[in-house]
């Protein structure tokens, strides 16, 4: 994931424990201009998703693959996940080109990248 910007100091101070992403929903992907999927693989997922757009859209309990159509159309959005997320697996393809920074692992208990 070359080109990704990861800032393990961003949310620091205010004692974030969700994985928070930058988002650029425009960019080249496999979701359209106005979507960003999280991608998974395997099992052991139960998480929860806050997509950043206005009014509040979140998902709770999701287990797999998720994408979500920002109402606002594109742009750059910050994602939180929470719960339990043991991997993000682009694995070189979907919405890769589309994370734009990492801003907060969180306190997942990562099981690969």
């Amino acid at each position: 994931m070359s080109g990704i910007i990861i800032n393990p100091y961003v949310y620091a101070a205010t004692g974030a424990t969700e994985f928070i992403i930058k988002v650029k929903t425009d960019n080249t992907g496999s979701s359209a201009d106005n979507q960003f999927t999280i991608p998974t693989t395997g099992a052991g997922y139960s998480y929860d998703v806050d997509w950043g757009d206005t009014p509040t859209a979140t998902d709770s309990g999701v287990t797999g693959n998720i994408t979500h159509t920002y109402a606002a159309g594109a742009g750059t959005y910050e994602i939180k996940i929470s719960g339990t997320f043991p991997r993000i697996y682009f694995n070189r393809t979907g919405d890769k080109l589309k994370l734009l920074e990492i801003m907060n692992w969180g306190t997942i208990a990562w099981t690969s990248m």
